[in-house]
């Protein structure tokens, strides 16, 4: 499973979000099989598994605060 980067939760926490661990791991599963079915079709140009966890998972939870 992708590891959960140490910046993550920082970044949340600036963003006014804090998720716990099992939220976390839920994002690196989600993460993990996105990475591992762009190896097979071509979902994403990111294929490094810190720069999903910024550009797919911490870009797409800048709304929440706003929601």
């Amino acid at each position: 499973m992708p590891l959960i980067p140490d910046f993550v939760a920082p970044q949340l926490e600036q963003l006014g979000l804090v998720l716990d661990g099992t939220a976390l791991e839920k994002l690196a599963g989600y993460l993990k099989l996105l990475l591992a079915a762009n190896e097979r079709i071509n979902l994403t140009a990111v294929r490094d598994v810190e720069d999903a966890w910024r550009r797919h998972i911490i870009d797409s939870l800048t709304v929440l605060p706003g929601l």
